[in-house]
């Protein structure tokens, strides 16, 4: 007579394809990054994505979730090269100036670390440049004794003793403000897709925080907004915390980098869609979103 014997669960991960990384500023100086939200769900709670990398390049990376984040990544050998989590929500799981010595397929893991069963992680990359720590949950920079090492940074250049290195972080410095407010009326459900256009916007120094304000069927984990920055950014806002017809209000960030991006026409355009959940009928349909 033959045993059956249970089966040990396990998560079964569907490998993606990273979003393409893009040139960042200054031309020429190598840097490649994309921002985008990797949404974890009780049939997805791990989300792995696959980039080909050459040797000698490096590797930075940055997880943020609503709740905490685990970020892992793995190299063609399959060996596991970083690892790590933060303690608190809203802190980043980072990775800076990786080294890559094996040119191949790396695989690139988040998931929540609080087991939240929803949740979308905003999953940043960067090749070839080091974080700022302070831009990424570290300690305080901004005093010369408070100084960061950048000596993880710097990489050699050609067959020679020349190294280089760059940094992708914030400065102090001082500039001009933008401050606007759209809202579309009637419309924040299924399946409108909603535009807004700021116009007029000019090369921001920060990270850009949109805040989103909606009166509609937004009272559980599946009724949520998706919002596209012209392909370079995509996040999902109200996954918790949203109402049925009363007012809920959310927030996403866009970093500084891709934001300069999104912004050197002048414009930066963001569609709002609701998922297949979002019903008409509840509340008044609006929804604004305002950037200060």
């Amino acid at each position: 007579m033959r045993r059956a014997e249970r089966l040990e669960a396990r998560d079964l991960l569907a490998v993606q394809p990273l979003p393409a990384l893009a040139p960042l500023d200054p031309a020429g100086g190598l840097i490649y990054a994309s921002t985008f939200a990797a949404v974890v769900d009780p049939g997805n709670p791990i989300q792995s994505y696959e980039v080909a990398l050459d040797a000698g390049q490096s590797l930075s990376l940055s997880a943020t979730g609503f709740s905490t984040a685990n970020l892992t990544v793995v190299d063609p050998l399959g060996a596991t090269i970083a690892a790590t989590s933060v303690p608190a929500a809203g802190d980043a799981a980072a990775v800076s100036s990786l080294p890559i010595d094996l040119a191949g397929v790396y695989t690139i893991s988040v998931s929540s670390g609080d087991g939240v069963p929803f949740d979308a992680i905003t999953l940043s990359t960067v090749l070839n440049a080091a974080w700022e720590g302070e831009s990424h949950s570290g300690p305080s920079n901004d005093s010369p004794a408070e100084a960061e090492d950048l000596e993880p940074a710097f990489a050699a250049v050609g067959p020679l003793t020349a190294q280089r290195a760059a940094i992708v972080g914030e400065g102090a410095a001082s500039g001009p403000t933008f401050t606007a407010s759209l809202t579309d009326y009637g419309r924040a459900f299924n399946p409108n897709v909603l535009t807004f256009a700021f116009t007029g916007t000019p090369a921001p120094l920060n990270d850009v925080v949109f805040k989103v304000v909606a009166q509609t069927d937004l009272d559980s984990a599946s009724e949520y907004f998706t919002i596209d920055a012209e392909g370079l950014f995509t996040q999902n806002v109200f996954l918790t915390g949203g109402s049925q017809g009363g007012l809920s209000t959310d927030q996403f960030t866009i970093p500084q980098a891709v934001a300069a991006q999104l912004a050197a026409d002048g414009q930066i355009t963001l569609t709002v869609t609701p998922s297949s959940s979002v019903n008409s009928g509840y509340g008044s349909g609006d929804v604004t979103i305002d950037v200060d």
